[in-house]
């Protein structure tokens, strides 16, 4: 496993991401046994990249289509209000969402955080 020569995040990191999907589906099934929810996290450092990787995942693994929660934060990794485009119910639904995402209620399986 190697960070690539590339100036787009996924292809640099691509083996990284395999990786985590890799170890991410063995907890899924071990957590599942448990009655437990295993949840693939990614931070990223800029929303260009977390947005980059959302589109990856959902393209090339089938089981996070309609699965990832992405919520862009500020440097404090808080969903700020002031530095967002969202309306303030539509950031109360992403906080929610983020609260509740081990839940088996909860339709995600990943977590993308900028």
């Amino acid at each position: 496993m190697h960070e690539r020569q590339s100036s787009k995040f996924t292809e640099k990191y691509s083996d990284y991401i395999a990786l985590g999907v890799e170890e991410w589906r063995k907890a899924y099934t071990e957590h599942e046994k448990l009655g437990k929810k295993a949840v693939l996290f990614i931070m990223t450092d800029d929303t260009k990249n977390c947005d980059d990787v959302e589109t990856y995942l959902l393209t090339t693994y089938p089981e996070f289509n309609n699965a990832v929660l992405t919520i862009h934060t500020n440097n404090n990794g808080e969903i700020s209000e002031a530095d967002s485009k969202k309306s303030v119910e539509e950031l109360e639904k992403l906080r929610k969402a983020a609260n509740s995402i081990d839940s088996w209620e909860s339709p995600y399986k990943s977590l993308f955080l900028f």
